[in-house]
């Protein structure tokens, strides 16, 4: 198999990184980290992921904390977040790999409503 490079993460003393594949390709996808220290590099264990093809708006990741990103093949359209009540958090503009900050909105169950009837559901925990 040949891998290509999706992102870097710089390296903390936390030892805890995240990394979301804003474009990820439809159908089964591997993954592995290229560890690298000082004078030598390791790999992770190879994962699988299947994704499947939609032309439909995404959000990643589900769940979210701290921001979400709007995956979308529709871009320019204006969007609200609001949670279940109808209570609105916020109004955007979505674009391809938008992030937007969810950090100080309540974990709870939201949706993104997007100009046009497309309604996306996710958690914010």
């Amino acid at each position: 198999m040949h891998f290509n490079s999706i992102g870097y993460v710089t390296a903390t003393s936390s030892y805890l990184y995240s990394f979301h594949d804003v474009y990820p390709l439809a159908g089964r996808s591997y993954y592995r980290l290229r560890l690298i220290e000082a004078s030598k590099y390791d790999f992770s264990p190879t994962v699988s992921i299947r994704t499947s093809a939609t032309g439909k708006t995404q959000i990643i990741p589900t769940p979210a904390h701290d921001y979400i990103i709007v995956k979308t093949k529709v871009p320019g359209k204006s969007a609200k977040l609001t949670d279940m009540q109808g209570r609105s958090f916020m109004d955007f503009i979505i674009n391809d790999g938008k992030r937007v900050n969810i950090v100080n909105i309540p974990a709870g169950l939201y949706l993104l409503i997007i100009n046009g009837g497309e309604v996306i559901k996710f958690i914010k925990n």
